[in-house]
């Protein structure tokens, strides 16, 4: 009886110690061995391998390593492909996990199990799954370059799953009275016009901080939202990009009132703190104050910044926010959560969800109803109860 050849493509696979192999046939009495975590990744490996054989298509580079993948990648994305801030962070969990763990797989054999079973492990290892989810994305978007550069056929961190889905960020603004003890607080505060026009627009801490004196018309009670202040930790140095954060990021606000008074007094206030500057820069240098500028430092016409003109760190602008919260006995919340708080306001008062997205500059309105989605949930139930107390009125007086 003779034996069974195997046609031309035909595969199989097989289990092998803690993974699975599979092997297809290339003609000629050659074949081509696949190795996977599960019978499933051997699988779809075949499946690639045959669909570039039947489309008579080049074999992918076996040899190309995740590792070097991503150092390609990262270079090519640098900015002003992306913000500068946005750079940073995928460089650093590239360079710090991705590549570390998986770097050593080649990119043509990296299966969905894999990506799966390291995310499981950081998780394991006490890293927060928003944190994982983070990462993914990164992968994500790496991988997805790759595709479309025919490198491979499939995204396989797309495919991956997320052993826990990380949970939503719980946004609990201050109570209507404990913002009110805020806003007492806050009166001849240095930074009270930062953090009145951080509350009433729910602009990004870094759009306020790389606001410029050229984007704020006080006559008309507008501020436009163009440029962000990023700090390069590694140069040591601020960066002020004409970018915002995403398209609809970039967009202009009218002010209420009670800010563009603020302002005004913000803008007097930072003219008297550039005389003071100028005045020791006339002292004999024995004279002058030490540590203390003896020129302004404001090159930018930033409308926040220290005394002597410096552009404000996020951190200290976020501790000091801390700082006068606990001496209320208020809650401790981010200075981020202003923004929130924004959202909050105008949600109670009736804004519609795109009215938010706008304000806020979202790039989607999916990512408004995520946010925000239970504060408009809030808001319905309190309409409906609203519209009981009139059907009840109604009811009583016929």
């Amino acid at each position: 009886m003779s034996r069974h050849r195997r046609g031309f493509g035909e595969g199989s696979i097989y289990q092998s110690g803690e993974g699975w192999r599979g092997s297809i046939s290339l003609g000629n009495g050659k074949r081509e061995y696949f190795r996977g975590r599960t019978r499933a990744d051997v699988a779809a490996q075949i499946r690639i391998r045959q669909a570039e054989i039947e489309d008579n298509l080049p074999r992918k580079d076996k040899n190309l390593r995740l590792a070097k993948y991503l150092d390609r990648w990262l270079d090519a994305v640098k900015p002003p492909r992306l913000r500068m801030s946005t750079w940073r962070g995928y460089e650093s969990w590239t360079r710090g996990k991705l590549i570390p763990a998986l770097g050593h797989h080649p990119l043509v054999a990296l299966t969905p199990s894999d990506v799966e079973k390291f995310l499981t492990d950081e998780i394991a290892a006490g890293l927060a799954p928003r944190s994982a989810s983070h990462m993914r994305a990164i992968l994500r978007a790496a991988l997805a370059q790759a595709v479309r550069d025919g490198l491979i056929l499939r995204n396989v961190a797309q495919l991956a799953k997320l052993p826990a889905k990380p949970p939503a960020a719980e946004i609990e603004p201050l109570t209507p009275a404990e913002t009110g003890i805020l806003l007492d607080a806050i009166k001849g505060n240095r930074l009270e016009a930062l953090y009145l026009l951080s509350l009433a627009t729910g602009i990004r801490q870094g759009e306020a901080l790389g606001l410029c004196w050229d984007c704020v018309d006080l006559d008309a009670g507008l501020v436009h939202i163009r440029r962000t202040l990023y700090r390069d930790s590694r140069a040591k140095s601020f960066q002020l990009n004409e970018t915002t954060k995403t398209a609809r990021s970039r967009r202009t606000l009218p002010l209420p009132a009670t800010v563009k008074i603020a302002l005004q007094h913000h803008l007097e206030a930072q003219g008297f703190e550039q005389k003071a500057v100028a005045a020791t820069a006339e002292l004999p240098a024995s004279e002058r104050p030490k540590g203390k500028r003896s020129e302004w430092a404001n090159d930018w016409g930033l409308v926040f910044a220290t005394d002597e003109g410096a552009p404000l760190h996020a951190s200290t602008v976020t501790h000091d926010f801390q700082e006068l919260l606990a001496s209320l006995g208020l809650p401790r919340k981010r200075f981020y959560d202003l923004r929130h708080q924004c959202a909050s306001f105008l949600i109670a008062e009736g804004a519609e969800l795109r009215d938010v997205m706008e304000q806020l500059g979202h790039s989607q309105i999916s990512l408004t109803a995520n946010v925000y989605g239970h504060l408009f949930d809030e808001r319905k139930r309190e309409l409906a109860d609203l519209m009981d107390d009139k059907l009840r009125a109604l009811s009583g007086s016929a």
